[in-house]
């Protein structure tokens, strides 16, 4: 029987120990997100300035008995809400934020004796929590043509290691804010989408969520074309004047010459035609000339060429002893006697002109 009896509390030992191996399995689980987890927001934004106030909603599924919403700056403080009936989204209201409210918020909640995964976090950040107020400027300037470079350097004569610049900014919840342990802020290339209204705040790694008084409002104006695309737009096009210019100018030379071939072909050739029978006159003449034996008493030949060359030919007869006072004699020949010295002759083209 003491056998039994020990037999059957030591099955329940291992019974008991095994449900609370499940039970603690089944919370390691749920606290791994196995759960639906909540979601967290705030309105009117998550950048609230000192002294306004914000609400934080956390959404849940039915069937949750305890809310909790817990800042992770204040070690164990949490704030708790119990939801009635099938209530889905709880909120949490802060009617005037101080430094002490600003920083990362989580939600949970418990359901079925099990706590659920946390929510994604929630960044809250209170600004104007010191009097202190940064400037913001532009480099080159507040006017840039779209794919340039500017810098935004937010400047303050105080030691801060983090500065925040904050695009859209209204006058008071800023958008779309980033920050960074130096004060330059470069945007490249710049887009029309860049254009609008920035500020800046300053802040410290101690109390990143706590930022200064915001500074005052810069209006960034971005054009069309940047200036490097009007640059080559002007290259390319002064570039295509000059090739056209140099093309024309060859055009013209091309011209002037092809009149000038033309000219001097025509004029060539007017004169061919107008020297043939002198030339072919003075061909013979020169094949012949040692053929002439001198003739006394000879007269002078007149030949009328054709009517188309529209020329008279006229031989003469020249003595040389006549020439002889007045023109020198050719070097390559040698003086002889007159009466031995043959005639020559030369052939005169004259020229009619029609009445």
């Amino acid at each position: 029987m003491l056998r039994s009896d020990g037999g059957m509390d030591m099955a329940i030992e291992v019974t008991l120990l095994l449900g609370l191996v499940i039970y603690l399995d089944h919370r390691t689980w749920a606290h791994k997100g196995l759960s639906p987890q909540p979601s967290i927001w705030a309105v009117p934004n998550t950048v609230i300035p000192h002294g306004n106030s914000v609400t934080i909603f956390c959404s849940i599924p039915s069937g949750v008995t305890v809310l909790r919403l817990n800042h992770e700056q204040l070690k164990g403080h949490t704030y708790d809400h119990h939801p009635q009936g099938a209530q889905k989204v709880i909120e949490f209201s802060f009617s005037s934020v101080t430094d002490t409210n600003a920083g990362i918020y989580h939600c949970d909640y418990w359901k079925e004796d099990i706590w659920s995964g946390r929510s994604g976090p929630l960044k809250l950040v209170v600004t104007d929590a010191f009097n202190v107020k940064p400037s913001l400027t532009a480099h080159p300037g507040v006017q840039v043509a779209s794919g340039e470079n500017v810098t935004l350097i937010c400047d303050i004569h105080f030691y801060y290691d983090i500065f925040i610049l904050c695009r859209h900014a209204g006058a008071s919840f800023p958008q779309d804010c980033s920050n960074q342990t130096h004060k330059t802020f470069l945007i490249s290339p710049v887009s029309p989408t860049h254009g609008g209204t920035y500020r800046c705040n300053v802040s410290s790694t101690y109390k990143c969520h706590v930022w200064s008084i915001p500074s005052e409002p810069l209006e960034l104006s971005v054009t069309g074309l940047p200036g490097a695309t009007v640059i080559v737009i002007s290259v390319t096009s002064v570039c295509f004047l000059f090739f056209l210019l140099l093309l024309l100018i060859c055009l013209c030379q091309h011209q002037a010459k092809c009149r000038s071939a033309d000219g001097g072909t025509k004029s060539q050739m007017k004169y061919k035609s107008s020297s043939q029978a002198v030339d072919i006159q003075k061909e013979d003449q020169c094949d012949d000339l040692e053929d002439i034996q001198p003739e006394e008493n000879r007269h002078m030949d007149t030949q009328v060429p054709a009517e188309d060359d529209m020329q008279e030919v006229t031989y003469a007869q020249l003595h040389q002893e006549t020439l002889m006072g007045t023109v020198n004699p050719l070097p390559s020949r040698t003086l002889q006697d007159p009466s031995a010295q043959p005639c020559v002759y030369a052939t005169l083209a004259l020229f009619r002109e029609e009445s």
